[in-house]
């Protein structure tokens, strides 16, 4: 199902799954904690399943990590990615179901144009503060995962809007855009007083 090998001009997304964070209480016994994991799904325009992936389950935990080798997809650029967190502890109706936690849904051509790329926080469609931490990149066949990967500068946020498209957070000046940022907009942007309390807020809590 997971489709490994291509040709070199085909069109290649990788995905590392990395952690969650602040998942849905949904157990009182056990002081909120759940046994997650984590399914990705790559689905074509009418909504059918082309790819699915399924991380292993991590126990009694709201903050579970991975931080897995990745893998990766051919795509063809018009695809939905379906990332989704079950609760495995928790079983719903007859059919025995798992307990979904939350999802969210990213569009394969923002992976695609680089606009989405390296460490990525998405929340999940829930009312609490849950999200997942998931590293995309884009490449031919040839290149690695770290090869292709470009990190945010600090204090950088990518995120995603109710249709899947990608939007950057600033947390230093409170403020959002579309552009991806990079290493010379950090220089050239915001309040230089509100960022030099932002990094020393930052070393206060390491």
């Amino acid at each position: 199902m997971e489709g490994e090998n291509s040709t070199g001009d085909d069109k290649v997304i990788h995905i590392r799954a990395i952690a969650a964070r602040d998942i849905a209480k949904q157990d009182v016994i056990f002081k909120g904690a759940c046994n997650p994991y984590i399914r990705v799904r790559l689905l074509n325009l009418v909504g059918n399943i082309d790819r699915e992936h399924v991380l292993p389950t991590r126990k009694k935990t709201r903050n579970p990590e991975w931080r897995s080798l990745g893998w990766k997809w051919e795509v063809n650029g018009d695809e939905l990615l379906e990332l989704t967190v079950f609760d495995e502890r928790k079983v719903v109706g007859l059919k025995r179901r798992h307990r979904e936690l939350g999802s969210v849904t990213v569009n394969v051509e923002e992976v695609l144009s680089s606009r989405l790329r390296g460490d990525v926080h998405l929340p999940l469609d829930t009312m609490s503060a849950s999200s997942i931490i998931v590293s995309f990149a884009a490449s031919n066949d040839n290149e690695t995962m770290e090869g292709c990967e470009r990190t945010l500068p600090e204090g950088w946020e990518a995120r995603t809007d109710t249709n899947g498209r990608v939007f950057y957070v600033d947390h230093v000046t409170k403020s959002t855009q579309w552009e991806r940022p990079n290493e010379e907009s950090r220089r050239e942007g915001g309040d230089e007083t509100a960022r030099r309390q932002y990094y020393e807020e930052r070393a206060r809590e390491v």
